[in-house]
């Protein structure tokens, strides 16, 4: 059975077509306007901030010192300064000293703030006499020789590994806590 298709009967095969997709367009289209819409006025998104970490209070306050509009917030041993510089969002974070802290303020700081970049700074003590707090060196290498402190040594006397011992990461706040609960330590 061979099945010939005239010229009115394609145009009825056509018209046939374009009336049942009118009508499910028509229906979905009603059925559209029936549903709640909820209309969210565009804004701007806030900026996300640039975090700098330092270990120790003399590194993390000297930079939370150049902000405008502070406000400080704690979290474990970690304390955030938030405010601005230059108009620019910016948060200081002070760790605390060994690379555990450094992580978990780390953690903390992504969570909470969502930085843009993260700029870790501090050298585990000076190493070049002629920096200062707040000077920033970009190293083209680095290796973690994990928390350890060194004897001090006279200029030219070099470095012996030997000699290092562990860094104890909690007695600075160990010693403020016991000054404050009335406990001197020995």
């Amino acid at each position: 059975m061979q099945l010939v298709f005239n010229r009115s009967t394609r145009f009825s095969a056509i018209i046939t077509l374009l009336a049942l997709f009118t009508h499910s367009v028509w229906a979905n289209t009603q059925h559209v306007h029936t549903m709640k819409r909820v209309e969210v006025a565009s804004q701007n998104a806030p900026l996300q901030p640039i975090m700098i970490q330092g270990p120790m209070p003399i590194e993390a306050e000297y930079f939370a010192a150049l902000l405008d509009n502070t406000t400080t917030e704690y979290s474990g041993n970690a304390v955030f300064y938030k405010g601005t510089l230059n108009g620019y969002p910016i948060v200081v974070a002070k760790t605390g000293k060994g690379l555990e802290n450094t992580a978990a303020a780390t953690a903390i700081g992504i969570e909470r703030y969502h930085p843009r970049l993260i700029i870790n700074q501090g050298t585990s003590g000076g190493h070049d006499p002629s920096l200062k707090v707040g000077d920033i060196v970009l190293g083209e290498r680095s290796i973690n020789a994990s928390n350890f402190k060194t004897p001090k040594l006279a200029e030219g006397q070099g470095s012996h590994p030997l000699n290092w011992l562990p860094m104890d990461l909690l007695v600075f706040y160990c010693s403020y806590i016991s000054l404050f609960a009335g406990v001197t330590s020995k």
